[in-house]
């Protein structure tokens, strides 16, 4: 006799269904009545689905929470961003700790560099009363990365003084500030860099660490090296030079860097040692301009990589799913044009080639990769001229020269959802928040006339509009923190921490 699907008991069909991606459980709803039933009836399910639809991966390893309480936290979560909702507010008095130099918001852990520039600082937010904690060096700080979440990881640049002083990697366990358990050796010697002074750019993704130096050679120009580590086992992977203006991990395998002239991407894979390198997998060129040139910087961006048992979130945003977001500045004849650009992570990684038989080293033009999968915004009209803008998963944000505090979300499902709940209504306010919508065909590209070609860019948007009294801003899972800084004004420097989750 045989037994089919539907013949198994209703707690099997669940975890079979609990496998599936949305898409294809989304379209078991409408194979059977049953099935219907079932997936409709299941927390599980439902919270799968919302998960998938929030583009956020379950923690498995957090078992507090059953699948309906976790589903109720991410439904409030999801709403409290999308109408800029805090469930509360709560100033953070810096006036003895402004931010002078380098900071980062990774975890709920706040952190930033002393005035000093040889002592680092930081807290939980997740504390009521903040509680400081602090890292001394005896050698300066030149630059600092974090992946609290992901390793329990604090990465350190430090320096000591004089010309032939050696430029160090030094790997801290976060939560004890002791060497990496994980790290083979706790401090990476770097080779010899050039001065004076470089600006440096690092970057984690899993076991690869990342640092680029952009250098002045004796002639007075301009150049950029790669180094990519695996800072598990101190190992080499990349040592690459030439004028790159950024590098950002597309994924553990794959590094994206931007050359300054022409303007394009180049995505390579990071292989097992620097001796074996072949050149750039895919090319994906810019927009041409008609005159001028690009120069591209990244936005700094979290998760680092996927969550892990470290993490005590029932669910972590998504790094697959998340976005890349360059800031590009056009220069020509003395004028200057400013823009963002936002890139699907998922939709770069889909244009690698996917087997051995593919072309390696291939050139795509904007046309053929960029349409469905970025979105450009005209900076110039926001007025970004203080704090930078940040990136955390799929959402972006910003605060406007006018007071207002700008979040965009780029999740596609999102965008959907509000699509077809609002119809053909332009904006929707709640309470003191606007919330708009990009409509299918909106490319927003009025600015783009100085490109060669006719530039469309169609990654669909949710953006949040609210009026704020700090001017820079801070994001994470469950975060937004406002950065106050009236130093000039009356001597005041404050955090406004809003919690969302």
């Amino acid at each position: 006799m045989s037994i089919h699907l539907l013949d198994l008991p209703p707690e099997i069909l669940v975890l079979i269904f609990s496998h599936l991606n949305l898409p294809t459980l989304a379209a078991c709803l409408g194979t059977n009545r049953r099935v219907k039933y079932i997936i409709d009836g299941s927390a599980l399910l439902q919270y799968r689905r919302a998960a998938q639809a929030a583009c956020v991966e379950d923690n498995p390893w957090n078992t507090s929470l059953t699948s309906t309480e976790k589903l109720m936290a991410l439904q409030k979560r999801q709403t409290a961003f999308t109408e800029l909702r805090p469930s509360s507010i709560r100033t953070i008095p810096m006036d003895e700790f402004p931010i002078r130099n380098t900071y980062a918001l990774c975890g709920g852990i706040f952190l930033m560099t002393e005035a000093d520039e040889m002592s680092l600082r930081w807290f939980s937010l997740a504390m009521i009363e903040p509680v400081w904690q602090r890292l001394e060096l005896k050698e300066a700080i030149l630059e600092f990365a974090l992946a609290v979440p992901e390793d329990d990881l604090l990465v350190v640049m430090s320096s000591s003084t004089g010309s032939d002083a050696a430029v160090k990697l030094r790997l801290y366990e976060f939560s004890t500030q002791s060497p990496h358990p994980m790290a083979r050796e706790a401090v990476i010697f770097l080779p010899k860099l050039l001065r004076p002074d470089p600006h440096f750019e690092l970057d984690i993704c899993g076991s690869r660490l990342s640092l680029l130096t952009h250098l002045v050679n004796d002639e007075g120009s301009s150049i950029a090296r790669l180094l990519v580590y695996d800072w598990k086992r101190n190992r080499l992977l990349m040592d690459i030079s030439g004028k790159y203006s950024t590098a950002i991990f597309l994924s553990h395998d794959t590094i994206l860097l931007t050359p300054h002239d022409p303007a394009l991407f180049e995505l390579w894979t990071i292989p097992d040692s620097a001796q074996s390198l072949a050149g750039p997998a895919l090319t994906l060129r810019l927009p041409e301009v008609k005159s001028g040139f690009w120069v591209i910087s990244r936005v700094e961006s979290n998760p680092k990589a996927h969550g892990s048992a470290s993490s005590c979130q029932p669910f972590d945003t998504s790094f697959t799913d998340s976005i890349l977001t360059f800031h590009i500045v056009l220069f020509d004849e003395g004028s200057d044009k400013t823009m963002l650009l936002i890139v699907s992570r998922r939709g770069l990684c889909q244009h690698l080639p996917q087997s051995a038989d593919e072309e390696h080293g291939k050139t795509l033009l904007w046309g053929e990769w960029g349409p469905k999968i970025a979105r450009w915004l005209d900076a110039d009209s926001f007025g970004l001229d203080g704090w930078p803008p940040v990136t955390h998963g799929q959402r972006c944000a910003f605060v406007l020269d006018t007071g207002s505090l700008v979040l965009y979300d780029f999740n596609p499902y999102t965008h959907r959802r509000i699509l077809q709940d609002w119809g053909n209504k332009p904006f929707h306010q709640v309470g003191s928040t606007i919330v708009d919508v990009s409509k299918e065909g909106d490319s927003s590209m009025e600015f783009m006339e100085v490109c060669k070609e006719k530039v469309i860019s169609q990654l669909g948007y949710v953006v949040s509009e609210t009026a704020v009294e700090f001017g820079g801003v801070m994001i994470d899972d469950e975060w937004i923190v406002g950065i106050n800084d009236m130093i000039d004004a009356d001597g005041k420097f404050s955090l406004d921490v809003w919690h969302l989750g």
